[in-house]
C-alpha cells in the first residue's frame, strides 16, 4: 500500500493521521480508502464520505471487510473508532448487520459463525 509514503493520508485540519505499521490494514472500496485498522485490530480510523447514499454503501462495505477479517482464534475487537469510544460510532447498525456484538470492551466479531446468512452487499 502506498498510503503514508507516495500518497498522503486524508485528514481534517488538526487531526492525526494513521501511521504505516507492519500488520496494519487499509480497507478500500472501488479504489477509495474507507478504513484503516491498526495492527492490533482494535483501533479503526474511517474515511467514509459524508454524502448519502454513498455513506451507507461505504459503511456497509467497511463493516463487511472487517467481519471478513475475523477468523476462529483471530477475532476483531474494535475498542476505538475514529479516536473515540467505539460505542458512540455511526457504524453501529452496519457492524450489527454483519455480526459484530457489543461487549464491555468494544465491538467483537469472532469469525464466520458470528456472520448472519442474510447480509446483502
Amino acid at each position: 500500500c502506498l498510503y503514508g509514503t507516495a500518497l498522503d493520508w486524508p485528514t481534517e485540519e488538526g487531526e492525526r493521521s494513521p501511521q504505516r505499521a507492519a500488520g496494519a490494514l487499509v480497507i478500500l472500496r472501488a479504489g477509495k480508502l474507507i478504513g484503516y485498522l491498526s495492527k492490533t485490530r482494535e483501533q479503526l480510523t474511517t474515511f467514509i464520505t459524508d454524502h448519502q447514499p454513498a455513506r451507507d454503501h461505504e459503511s456497509l462495505a467497511l463493516a463487511e471487510a472487517l467481519a471478513d477479517l475475523a477468523k476462529p482464534g483471530r477475532s476483531v475487537m474494535l475498542t476505538k473508532i475514529d479516536g473515540g469510544k467505539s460505542d458512540e460510532t455511526d457504524l453501529k447498525p452496519f457492524l450489527e448487520k454483519v455480526g459484530f456484538r457489543w461487549t464491555s470492551k468494544g465491538w467483537l466479531h469472532r469469525g464466520p459463525k458470528d456472520r448472519p446468512e442474510d447480509v446483502d452487499a
